[in-house]
């Protein structure tokens, strides 16, 4: 099983708000934060890793749901950090994943 956990759902939601002028950060960022409020109750408790940002690790976690401490254990053991980009982030997420507390359940 690969490590996309969430292949049955139909949809995905993404909110895209950009701007250019600094001092409007806080203003749009609550916004933002504001309509995903709104949409929240009625989303899967899910997302897909490549929409991650900075949430936090309890959102990284459900994007690879039951597979996570699998997956966990197998980036601690095969993933090694390397200067390029794309491996920088595995390697946090190897990273978050070998202090999980939760074990291979598998």
């Amino acid at each position: 099983m690969i490590a996309y956990f969430h292949r049955d759902l139909q949809y995905g939601l993404i909110i895209l708000s950009g701007w250019t002028d600094p001092v409007d950060n806080e203003r749009n960022i609550a916004w933002t934060r504001e309509l995903f409020a709104i949409w929240e109750p009625h989303l899967a408790r899910a997302a897909y890793v490549n929409d991650l940002g900075d949430e936090g690790d309890d959102r990284g976690r459900s994007a690879y749901g039951d597979n996570y401490a699998r997956l966990a254990t197998l980036k601690a053991k095969y993933v090694q950090p390397t200067a390029s980009a794309s491996t920088r982030i595995s390697s946090r997420w190897r990273d978050r994943c070998a202090t999980s507390d939760q074990g291979d359940k598998r």
